[in-house]
């Protein structure tokens, strides 16, 4: 399976989650192709045997035997150099290994997934990618949105995040975002993605406030400079008038506007009723 998107889409996430749906009991295993030491391929993804090289005093398996019955995450493929290429459609084609010094091969039974950021099919033009490898994947694809075209997942992610850098700074309590920060959230551009979600709910766990909910003067000062003048006009607003104008933007579905700022929807039906209190 191929993952692509731009960075910070949440592609490693999604091959956390494939793996944890297909209850495979192998493990998850993951690392950049940019990362695998060059010379040293072979070894990394199928491992070696004791002598097979100056250095190589033991056994030792290579991250494709030790994912067996897993799943193995290659990030960054669209860095993979031509010998890592060459190996791994090798790999997804005979699906074994052999140790390098050995003359066995060995039946292995991994999900691959693979991720990236990079125009392949644009490479595979050029020549910087194999053609043969990228047609391996098929039509097993997931191409990643950018989270401003994911709105209404912001604020789930917000409160994920949230109560994950509560239990890391052992907070109390998770922080508690006011209306106007959590509709401020909603309409930021996040050129970061899931990514910048994570380090502001990080930012905003290390600089709460004992017993007082968070307001804007409580988040990065880089993040209001992204907002513009988008945020000015919208809090300019009621909530009632916010509220109307989601459900707009949701195309009169209310459980999705609900679910856009982030309240329930005897609460949405409050503000579209003129009811601003909460």
């Amino acid at each position: 399976m191929l993952i692509l998107g731009q960075p910070g889409t949440g592609k490693t996430v999604i091959a956390q989650h494939i793996h944890e749906l297909s209850r495979r009991p192998g493990p998850f295993i993951s690392n950049s192709a940019s990362n695998i030491p060059e010379h040293l391929e072979v070894s990394y993804f199928s491992g070696h045997a004791r002598g097979a090289f100056t250095g190589a005093q033991d056994d030792q398996m290579g991250v494709i035997e030790a994912a067996h019955r897993g799943t193995y995450f290659l990030d960054e493929l669209g860095e993979a150099s031509p010998r890592i290429q060459q190996i791994l459609r090798q790999l997804l084609d005979s699906g074994s290994i052999r140790r390098m010094g050995e003359q066995r091969d060995r039946r292995v039974d991994v999900r691959f997934i693979a991720a990236t950021n990079a125009p392949l099919n644009d490479m595979v033009e050029t020549g910087a990618f194999r053609r043969d490898l990228l047609d391996r994947f098929g039509f097993f694809k997931i191409h990643m949105p950018v989270l401003a075209d994911r709105r209404d997942e912001i604020l789930v992610l917000v409160d994920f995040f949230l109560e994950r850098a509560a239990d890391t700074f052992g907070l109390p309590h998770r922080p508690v975002l006011s209306e106007r920060v959590r509709d401020c959230l909603r309409i930021a551009p996040w050129p970061g993605n899931v990514r910048e979600v994570e380090s502001l709910c990080k930012y905003v766990a290390v600089h709460m406030k004992p017993e007082r909910q968070i307001e804007m003067a409580d988040l990065p000062p880089e993040f209001l400079t992204s907002l513009g003048e988008l945020a000015i006009q919208r809090h300019d607003r009621s909530p009632s008038a916010r509220a109307k104008e989601v459900v707009l933007e949701a195309g009169g579905n209310k459980t999705k506007a609900a679910r856009l700022l982030g309240v329930s929807r005897q609460h949405l039906y409050r503000l579209l009723a003129g009811n601003d209190g909460l």
